[in-house]
């Protein structure tokens, strides 16, 4: 159903959480929605969806006053035996019985394989629109109206477009979090909690069942969790305070390998362009950039980087960004707080020759 703007308050935010205790995405997610809410006058609800478990016991104790601590003025409790597993259309109707009797304005999900199943059912039951991959950065509410307007990079990164929703309520968003940052969680915030009223709810039949888990196999990710150890990307590199970028400038395997010797050198970790990945210097899982994940390190050193758009737009929020490249009109340049223009290969080997006679 469609609905007017003056009808619709508040941001609410599904928060992922896992034995009890909010996720990393779930945390980040809450403090995206806390920056949007201080910004306009909106509240802030927290989602915690899970299996018919009573309030008092160890699985959803804490949830509550953790999620107010990281940003929520209200944490909603959805709890039923159907939404034991992440499934998308069950999730989506328990979600949009919900929104159609509380009347959000904003509806928050981190983008993950789960919230690209789940938010456009909801969407499609709330006759709403929906917004997706949006960058933190990328996200602005307007006090007045309450019109989210979400811009998002389109084109391998080299177009940005801003997408709005002034007539549709509840809007949908879904967020990128790993170049988020994580939140301080102000333990004496003060909030309240509210289970929800899922009485109403024709509960489609189950997309999802968990049959067993093997042996030894690794816990099943929690829900819209980027972080999850199901996803390949290292959570040491989205962590790294010291990030060493090699592209194709890097000029050959070997050159790339200095890449990592700098890296390791320096106590940090290393990443590559779109292009040393297609040469075969790194796997998929260390790419930075749009088909790849974004990072917001303390200092980004890129090697033979060139500076697509579809790179800086996963690097570009780094603190301190120190460019090497050939090509003094190399577009990096552009972002770099310090450019080096010098053959990275030779750079790379002198610096290292260099770090060894000092250690040694």
């Amino acid at each position: 159903m469609d609905a007017t703007a003056g009808e619709h308050r508040g941001i609410w935010v599904l928060a992922a959480h896992e034995a009890g205790r909010l996720t990393g995405a779930g945390a980040r997610l809450l403090g995206v929605a806390r920056t949007l809410a201080d910004s306009s006058g909106a509240s802030v609800t927290a989602l915690l969806l899970g299996a018919d478990a009573p309030a008092e016991s160890d699985a959803w104790s804490g949830l509550p006053n953790a999620a107010i601590a990281q940003g929520a003025d209200t944490a909603l409790l959805l709890r039923d035996t159907h939404l034991a597993a992440p499934d998308g259309a069950i999730w989506a109707a328990a979600l949009a019985a919900v929104a159609q009797a509380r009347r959000p304005a904003v509806i928050l999900l981190a983008d993950s394989p789960l919230a690209r199943d789940l938010a456009p059912r909801l969407a499609r039951r709330l006759g709403s629109g929906l917004v997706s991959a949006v960058e933190p950065a990328g996200l602005d509410l307007d006090a007045g109206s309450g019109t989210l307007q979400a811009a998002r990079r389109e084109w391998s990164g080299r177009l940005l477009t801003t997408y709005a929703q002034p007539d549709a309520r509840p809007q949908i968003a879904t967020v990128r979090l790993a170049a988020a940052a994580s939140p301080y969680a102000d333990d004496w915030r003060y909030g309240s909690t509210e289970t929800a009223d899922l009485s109403a709810v024709a509960w489609p039949a189950a997309q999802v069942q968990v049959v067993a888990a093997a042996a030894g196999a690794a816990p099943a990710p929690a829900a819209n969790d980027r972080d999850s150890p199901a996803v390949a990307v290292p959570r040491a590199l989205r962590a790294a305070r010291c990030l060493v970028v090699g592209g194709r400038g890097a000029g050959s395997a070997d050159g790339f390998a200095r890449v990592q010797q700098l890296a390791a050198a320096l106590g940090g970790e290393w990443a590559a362009t779109q292009g040393a990945v297609e040469a075969g210097w790194a796997p998929p899982e260390r790419e930075i950039g749009l088909y790849g994940t974004s990072v917001r390190p303390d200092l980004y050193i890129g090697c033979g980087v060139s500076g697509s758009p579809q790179h800086v737009v996963g690097m570009q929020q780094a603190r301190t960004i120190v460019a090497i490249n050939t090509d003094p009109t190399a577009p990096i340049f552009r972002w770099a707080h310090y450019a080096v223009v010098a053959d990275c290969p030779t750079l790379l080997a002198q610096l290292l020759e260099r770090w060894a006679g000092t250690a040694g």
